[in-house]
């Protein structure tokens, strides 16, 4: 065994650890003493307080190692064995430490994750280019919507930018669920009270995609119905990809209606991200 960094007993204890733990490798039963001798397996180690009396987190199972190379891993959450671990997964509310006064082998990857709001944590102190990974909760992606496009519009007037036209073409088709005032559903007309930020995103993250169109198309201008919303599980859909160059969005996390000539085509390839989960989820890589 490698030289430790930690005085293990100071950090935490354990009574014969991974004494039941087993993997699978090429259709034999490994014990952890046996790594050695075998193939050696990838190790992920949970550095939390949340699983101090727990060899093995109870949540996690080692079957959803078995189509990683070489075909077999350890998750554990016993800091004994920091050092060997290729992978450490932190969730600072159990760290109980100074992040950044962890040392760490050149070729460990430290991963950053956690499964509450950003309200319900502290903030890891300043560290630098600590993490290499951060751990995101997607079970969002996976989950059904009931609708297909959702937009909250007060302004029923016509438009400068024709949003009216748009709106009125996704309905014909049934593909918006229109919310707010114009809408002439009376249960999604008063669906939200105003300024009920919250209650628009229940509404917005129920569907796949949901309308960020400005009254106006102006160059160098993007709408707050998008900068309000970032943080929202559903894919904003903006007028023009030329209009919003210039602010830093990242390039594949919006629909530009501009980039399609027809609404038909647009239409086309909204129904495509909806049925392929895989290129829905690409839209959300850039968090």
């Amino acid at each position: 065994m490698g030289k430790k960094f930690y005085n293990s007993e100071s950090l935490f204890q354990f009574e014969n650890p991974f004494t039941n733990i087993n993997v699978t490798s090429e259709n034999k039963q490994l014990s952890f003493s046996e790594r050695n001798s075998t193939v050696k397996p990838i190790q992920i180690l949970y550095y939390t307080q949340l699983f101090m009396n727990r060899a093995q987190p109870t949540w996690v199972s080692n079957e959803r190692c078995t189509n990683v190379e070489p075909q077999s891993c350890l998750i554990h959450s016993n800091r004994e064995f920091f050092n060997e671990s290729d992978a450490v997964v932190f969730e600072p509310r159990f760290a109980n430490m100074r992040l950044s006064t962890i040392p760490r082998r050149e070729d460990q990857i430290f991963i950053f994750s956690v499964n509450e709001s950003p309200q319900r944590f502290r903030r890891p102190d300043k560290s630098g280019r600590f993490f290499e990974a951060i751990g995101i909760n997607e079970s969002f992606l996976e989950r059904p919507r009931t609708h297909f496009i959702s937009a909250m519009i007060g302004n029923c007037q016509s438009t400068p930018s024709g949003r009216t036209k748009l709106v009125k073409a996704f309905e014909r088709q049934n593909y918006l669920s229109l919310f707010g005032g114009c809408s002439a559903v009376k249960e999604r007309k008063n669906a939200c009270a105003k300024r009920d930020e919250r209650c628009v995103q229940e509404l917005f993250e129920d569907s796949y995609f949901y309308l960020a169109l400005e009254n106006s198309v102006c160059m160098d201008y993007v709408t707050e119905k998008y900068w309000n919303r970032t943080t929202y599980h559903s894919i904003p859909i903006l007028w023009s990809r030329e209009a919003a160059k210039n602010h830093g969005i990242p390039e594949k996390s919006v629909i530009y209606v501009d980039d399609f000539e027809t609404i038909d085509t647009l239409l086309d390839h909204l129904k495509y991200l909806r049925d392929n989960a895989k290129a829905y989820a690409e839209y959300f890589q850039w968090r």
